[in-house]
């Protein structure tokens, strides 16, 4: 009986160990499958990333270009703005100056109509 039992315990662990190196196959198996396909993932994952930080360079580069030019003419319009002023300035200050002769001249005038009229008129007395 003890042969018998020796014999089932040595199949047994015959079977055993068939099935644990049949186990370890399959994960050995599995293990580089899913290792292939993890690498896979991260050269898809590596594109995509690349793919992405290219189009935000290019993104980014489109804002900076953009508000560039938006400085730029805000500039050139800052520029006219003041030139604008300036001859506006030159205007009114040109303006105000003939306005002041004029007066002074129409009061010249009028002092010497007065004066005429005065000595065409002596006052009563």
């Amino acid at each position: 009986v003890s042969t018998e039992v020796k014999s089932k315990i040595d199949e047994l662990k015959s079977k055993l160990d068939k099935e644990r190196q049949n186990f370890a196959k399959a994960l050995t198996k599995s293990s580089k499958e899913c290792e292939s396909l993890l690498k896979e993932e991260a050269a898809k994952f590596e594109q995509l990333h690349h793919k992405f930080m290219k189009e935000k360079a290019d993104h980014l580069q489109g804002l900076k270009d953009t508000v560039s030019k938006f400085e730029e003419g805000k500039e050139r319009l800052y520029m006219r703005y003041e030139q604008q002023r300036k001859k506006e300035k030159t205007m009114i200050s040109e303006q105000e100056r003939f306005c002041t002769e004029k007066i002074a001249q129409l009061e010249e005038s009028l002092n010497k109509k007065e004066t005429a009229s005065d000595e065409e008129f002596p006052p009563d007395e």
